[in-house]
């Protein structure tokens, strides 16, 4: 951009063929910022969590100046929220890693309840007090006489 001397400009209007000269944020570019935003907020949301009850306790503002130095040093923010893409892959970056963890616990539980459950029945099974769906009339009403 070339500055003629002797023209009168604003700064608005400077501003303005500035701005206008830059690329809008591409969906690869916003999704990829919206990966690194997210890995970025996963230990901002605990650090921000202890400044806040260290805010209840100790009756001061440093949360908000935690959540202004993350702000602030995180590059890649306002390419995240610049479209849809960004901020839907921010929020999944924060959740994934938290929903992968549990789904794992989750399964190694219910990997140890189902054993537990089938040796359960199998005992059953052998001592010969086992529920099945031949037997389940008789098990509810009883022995019944025919006439």
């Amino acid at each position: 951009m070339a500055l003629q001397i002797g023209k009168e400009i604003s700064i608005e209007d400077l501003n303005r063929q500035e701005s206008e000269g830059k690329e809008d944020v591409g969906f690869f570019e916003s999704a990829l910022a919206g990966v690194a935003t997210g890995l970025w907020n996963i230990p901002k949301g605990f650090v921000s969590l202890g400044a806040e009850l260290f805010d209840v306790v100790g009756d001061t503002d440093t949360a908000r100046d935690v959540e202004k130095w993350f702000d602030d040093v995180n590059p890649f923010d306002d390419e995240a929220e610049a479209r849809t893409v960004g901020k839907i892959t921010q929020a999944i970056t924060q959740i994934a890693p938290l929903g992968i963890g549990g789904f794992a616990l989750g399964a190694k539980a219910g990997q140890q309840l189902s054993r537990k459950l089938a040796k359960r029945a199998i005992a059953a099974k052998r001592a010969g007090k086992s529920f099945s769906l031949l037997n389940t009339g008789r098990k509810i009403m009883g022995p019944v006489l025919v006439y």
